[in-house]
């Protein structure tokens, strides 16, 4: 309830955002941090005034701030039944992978889809993303493959213009993959 809250002042403060992935399970399951894109000109400042002057209403305040390329921003408040609750989440102005910049905000954020209650990127842009991703850690599981063929049947047009735009000499591997979901 907490990350709702945030977005919701977000929100009402028309500060365009978009969640990157891992927001299936979202608000009920947050397994760590919660990777957020936000336009450049809202960090840090302004981002920092909002959550300060709305922090009654989202129930938490700012107890950790740092910057690490992107930046890591730590809330805390009270659960309903009075235990303590943290929300971290991980502000980039932009999506980048091992010093590859594979989307600006802007990019994300004109094609952005309302999931829920809350802003995420568009199929082809959350492919491109989640791709970048696991081809960069070397780690893509059965989990991501089908995430990906799921995000491929949403958008197949866009998932193979951004996987030839990563990989021009593997896109056709991908997409084979992804269309097969193998």
């Amino acid at each position: 309830q907490l990350l709702l809250r945030v977005l919701g002042v977000l929100d009402r403060e028309a500060v365009p955002y978009c969640l990157l992935h891992g927001y299936e399970q979202y608000p009920q399951t947050i397994a760590g941090d919660v990777d957020c894109l936000i336009p450049d000109e809202f960090m840090p400042g302004r981002l920092a005034r909002i959550l300060h002057a709305h922090q009654q209403e989202i129930g938490a305040r700012v107890v950790q701030w740092f910057e690490d390329g992107a930046h890591f921003i730590v809330l805390a408040g009270r659960g309903e039944d009075g235990s303590p609750v943290l929300l971290q989440l991980h502000v980039a102005t932009r999506y980048e992978m091992v010093g590859r910049v594979i989307f600006q905000a802007g990019d994300i954020l004109e094609t952005r889809r309302r999931h829920d209650e809350f802003w995420v990127p568009a199929p082809a842009v959350e492919f491109a993303s989640v791709l970048a991703n696991r081809l960069a850690k070397g780690d893509l599981t059965n989990n991501h493959g089908h995430r990906l063929a799921r995000l491929y049947a949403l958008d197949s047009r866009g998932c193979d213009y951004h996987a030839n735009r990563l990989l021009p000499q593997g896109a056709k591997v991908v997409i084979e993959a992804a269309t097969t979901d193998d």
